[in-house]
């Protein structure tokens, strides 16, 4: 049975280090504990989905940030000539 908990502590902190959410964190061990790998899939590619869409997000405002810098760089440079 050790090796039965061990396997589900794997999966919780796995899942918890991949930010899921509570809600579906219990339907993952819930699904994974009746062997229905399917539809345990199906949860973890949306939920990867989202992670990719924020991050292109951040991405997004990262570059808009760093343009913003450099003009402004840029136009402190002009200044001082």
């Amino acid at each position: 049975m050790a090796a039965a908990n061990d396997r589900k502590a794997c999966l919780l902190q796995n899942l918890q280090d991949a930010m899921c959410p509570e809600e579906m964190t219990r339907e993952c061990i819930g699904l994974a504990e009746i062997e229905n790998e399917r539809e345990m899939l199906r949860l973890l590619e949306g939920h990867r989905k989202e992670l990719l869409t924020r991050i292109h997000g951040y991405q997004k405002a990262l570059d808009c940030l760093d343009y913003l810098m450099f003009q402004t760089k840029k136009h402190r440079k002009q200044e001082e000539l």
